[in-house]
């Protein structure tokens, strides 16, 4: 349970390697009272750092054996964290992760984003997460008027709490399959303010319902696959003179909408609200 720290504030760094067959448990906090330069995970065969990790450069994921996983178990802060193209998983698990520059997650393995609604995720530069093998995420993920883009047709996402997207901003795109973990528990809220455009390319709630879909804002929306709600959808606000698109399937008990100037298309082949629905836009 012993700290690591520097002598001097972000000047030290610290290069950690088991090899393919060690496993690297680090208890204590890293860089809680001087910050590390920068902490390096050359290799392992998974690796924990259990308490909160601080850098003033970087934190460096070179290498782990495909199908082990680097775990955050507490909060983390860098103002860049490097991952590379191998199948590893990575989990950031910590009530308050972030990371300030441009992040881009290149392991191939999974990729945990928080595991509880509480949790706060914040890649102030930018995101990018279409390379791991599957998303889990919970809390607010956030970038500041910057992109951010998760999953792809091979990458889908699982909501494991309760998880806001805001970019403040900065486009916000989803391009795999978003569904919850339990049927009608998990809600989702999609936020990109008056600059960002939303693009949900995947499904949403097709194998699992989500609870709610929110969109909070936007400068246009659009849904291009089906989507799938056991409580409601609700619009919050777009942009006036934007377009809210569903251009698939759309099925929810309430459809809710606001005295705001978006426009609202409904244009799959079937849609189902079961409520009392008003259109207020």
């Amino acid at each position: 349970g012993k700290t690591l720290n520097g002598t001097a504030n972000n000047t030290q760094s610290v290069t950690l390697n088991a090899g393919t067959q060690g496993t690297v448990l680090v208890t204590g906090q890293v860089g809680n009272t001087v910050a590390l330069r920068t902490l390096t995970l050359a290799n392992s065969n998974g690796a924990t750092f259990s308490s909160a990790v601080t850098t003033g450069t970087s934190v460096v994921l070179s290498d782990t054996v495909a199908g082990q996983t680097i775990r955050f178990a507490d909060d983390l802060s860098t103002p860049v964290l490097t991952t590379t193209a191998n199948g590893y998983n990575l989990e950031l698990l910590g009530s308050s992760t972030s990371v300030t520059g441009n992040t881009t997650f290149l392991n191939t393995g999974s990729l945990v984003l928080g595991n509880a609604a509480a949790d706060s995720l914040s890649f102030a530069g930018g995101l990018t997460a279409t390379a791991p093998s599957a998303i889990s995420a919970a809390g607010t993920v956030s970038t500041s008027n910057t992109a951010m883009s998760l999953g792809d047709s091979n990458t889908a996402i699982t909501l494991t709490g309760d998880l806001t997207l805001n970019t403040a901003g900065g486009d916000l795109t989803l391009g795999g399959a978003v569904n919850g973990t339990t049927a009608n528990t998990q809600s989702l809220t999609l936020n990109a303010a008056s600059a960002g455009a939303v693009s949900v390319t995947g499904t949403v709630g097709q194998t699992v319902s989500l609870k709610t879909l929110t969109l909070a804002n936007s400068n246009g929306a659009t849904f291009s696959s089906a989507v799938t709600t056991g409580t409601s959808v609700v619009l919050s606000d777009t942009v006036a003179g934007q377009t809210i698109r569903f251009a698939d399937d759309l099925s929810t008990p309430v459809l809710t909408t606001t005295a705001n100037g978006y426009n609202l298309e409904l244009l799959g082949s079937s849609t189902s609200v079961t409520g009392n629905t008003t259109f207020l836009n």
